[in-house]
């Protein structure tokens, strides 16, 4: 399995690890309201993050904030990567690119 595939994988799974913090139906109706108001099917979202990340805003407003960083939380103890002290002040997507990168080079990337 190419690198890609493993990574967009294990960012899926952090995904639903981080929603699923919020119960089950809560994750099913997110799922639903992302498919619904912007077309974004839950398989499609690794491949959508800046839509995904408008989606959880238009939902949750600042609180979305706080399920993008579990959601962070989770990529990081999937991967081993440890974040700079400053990884709350870098939005969702230029953290998951830092993990990306962090990755790309590791030498040993497995699933």
């Amino acid at each position: 399995m190419p690198k890609e595939d493993k990574f967009e994988k294990i960012l899926f799974e952090a995904i639903e690890e981080g929603l699923n913090e919020l119960g089950e139906s809560a994750k099913r109706a997110i799922y639903f309201y992302l498919n619904e108001k912007f077309g974004i099917d839950r398989q499609n979202i690794c491949s959508n993050l800046r839509k995904f990340s408008q989606g959880l805003n238009n939902i949750f407003g600042e609180g979305a904030k706080v399920i993008e960083r579990l959601i962070l939380q989770a990529l990081f103890r999937k991967t081993g990567y440890k974040p700079e002290d400053n990884w709350k002040q870098i939005d969702f997507e230029g953290n998951i690119c830092k993990v990306k990168e962090y990755l790309e080079k590791a030498e040993d990337f497995q699933v």
